[in-house]
């Protein structure tokens, strides 16, 4: 598998348990852009539909620009 079939696999296992704060370390890492922005949409719909927290750590500013709701610069 690829680093980015890995990652993918890795979130699939923990949404099996419908966790309510999900937290994504470097999602972006190893993706293509359909495969993220298919994460991304996906973890847009856990926070309207199911009302999840999403905490997202990424150098990619452009997905924080895109995604985030609030951010932190450290």
């Amino acid at each position: 598998m690829s680093r980015g079939e890995r990652q993918r696999l890795a979130v699939a296992a923990m949404l099996v348990s419908n966790p309510k704060i999900i937290l994504l370390d470097e999602p972006t890492t190893g993706q293509d852009e359909q495969s993220l922005k298919a994460l991304l949409t996906l973890m847009e719909n856990l926070i309207k539909e199911k009302e999840a927290t999403i905490v997202m750590i990424t150098h990619d500013m452009e997905v924080v620009a895109q995604y985030a709701s609030r951010s932190s610069i450290r």
